[in-house]
């Protein structure tokens, strides 16, 4: 779990200033499950709950999200793992279509 906050003054013209806030926080976890297959050594499912709030004083402007994926890890000779994810948006106010789902191969050199 990690929590991130930071406060921004902003002057203004003729003496004015304006002070925002932002907040957020997430939690992850994934747990490694040992796959007895000559090309497959790792399955590792993945879950994480994020939310952010770039102003805390205002209604409405707060976005939270959740992640689904599994990471692959192939046999260690071939030094690479293919990861795939489901995010969920939920806005606070107004709803948007924003999922989205990713797909990443990595190889090592």
């Amino acid at each position: 779990m990690e929590w991130l906050g930071r406060t921004t003054t902003y002057d203004r013209p003729y003496g004015a200033t304006y002070e925002s806030a932002e907040a957020g926080y997430y939690v992850q976890a994934g747990h490694e499950i040992l796959v007895p297959l000559a090309w497959l050594k790792i399955v590792e499912p993945c879950v994480r709950w994020e939310s952010y709030d770039p102003d805390p004083e205002r209604e409405g402007d707060k976005t939270d999200a959740v992640t689904g994926g599994v990471n692959l890890h192939f046999a260690p000779e071939h030094q690479c793992k293919f990861m795939a994810n489901y995010q969920h948006f939920m806005e606070e106010e107004t709803p948007l279509d924003n999922d989205k789902i990713s797909a990443q191969f990595q190889v090592r050199f």
